[in-house]
């Protein structure tokens, strides 16, 4: 059974057995019968969602980080 797929446009490029066989190619070959087109049908991707959707959260906690290693830095550089 012989199958063609398509539509996929970052896929390899196929490797055929006969072209590594030229030499044994049967002189009498059966003709291959087209069926009707089947369609894949691939279920949507879910989107994930961020944890935080908007950007002034993370600014938030950046600098909320910042600041306290700069303050434990501080503190560290006090102590003798």
């Amino acid at each position: 059974n012989y199958f063609l797929a398509y539509g996929k446009i970052h896929s390899e490029m196929p490797n055929y057995d006969i072209s590594r066989f030229l030499d044994k190619i049967p002189t009498t070959l059966t003709a291959l019968e087209l069926r009707e087109e089947q369609k894949i049908e691939k279920d949507p991707i879910e989107k994930i969602n961020p944890l935080f959707e908007n950007k002034i959260w993370l600014w938030i906690i950046m600098a909320i980080i910042i600041i306290l290693l700069g303050w434990f830095s501080v503190k560290m550089m006090r102590q003798k």
